[in-house]
C-alpha cells in the first residue's frame, strides 16, 4: 500500500527539489514504527510511479518531509492501514489530493 499525491488545482504544485519542474502526481511509500507506549512514528520516501520505487529511485521533491508522531485513538491498532489514513490526513492538510493506493 502506498499514497499518490496530485495537486489540488490553483494549489502550490509539486516540484522536482531545486527545480521549477511540475510534477502530475507523486508516489510515496511510508515507514512506520509501532511504539511502546501505542504511538505511531512515521516517515515516508517519494518516487516518480511504482516501477521506480521497486528500482528505489527516489526523488527529492518540495514536499514537506519529516517525522511525524500519532497519538493514536485506544479505539485504533497500531498498523500500515492507520499509519496511512494519518499520513493521508496530514497530506490532505498540506493541500495535495491524496489517495490510498
Amino acid at each position: 500500500m502506498a499514497l499518490l499525491l496530485t495537486k489540488q488545482t490553483n494549489t502550490t504544485p509539486i516540484l522536482i527539489k531545486g527545480s521549477n519542474i511540475e510534477l502530475d502526481s507523486l508516489y510515496v511509500r511510508i515507514v512506520f514504527i509501532c511504539n511502546l507506549d501505542g504511538s505511531l512514528t512515521v516517515t515516508y520516501n517519494t518516487y516518480l510511479n511504482h516501477d521506480l520505487f521497486l528500482e528505489g529511485k527516489t526523488i527529492d521533491t518540495d514536499v514537506k518531509n519529516t517525522t511525524y508522531n500519532f497519538v493514536i485513538s485506544e479505539t485504533e491498532t497500531q498498523s500500515l492501514e492507520t499509519a496511512l489514513n494519518y499520513m493521508w490526513q496530514v497530506f490532505t492538510d498540506l493541500g495535495y489530493n491524496t489517495t490510498i493506493i
